[in-house]
């Protein structure tokens, strides 16, 4: 059986994260979203998202997936 962490991350496509929190909520549409926070496991902080290599904090993209 599949834990429901395993199905989150395999349908938001997020590998190498830990999920902290995962929510259903409305949008100002009232439409059902659901909303997921994460992080980079202690490995893959700060990496850049084009090469891989390691950069400043500050080079990371923001990027909220809904």
């Amino acid at each position: 059986m599949t834990s429901a962490t395993t199905l989150f991350k395999e349908l938001l496509n997020v590998n190498d994260t830990i999920i902290d929190d995962i929510k259903v909520s409305k949008n100002h549409y009232d439409e059902k979203v659901l909303i997921a926070r994460i992080h980079p496991r202690k490995g893959q902080q700060w990496k850049c998202p084009i090469c891989g290599k390691r950069c400043k904090v500050y080079d990371q993209p923001y990027e909220e997936r809904r």
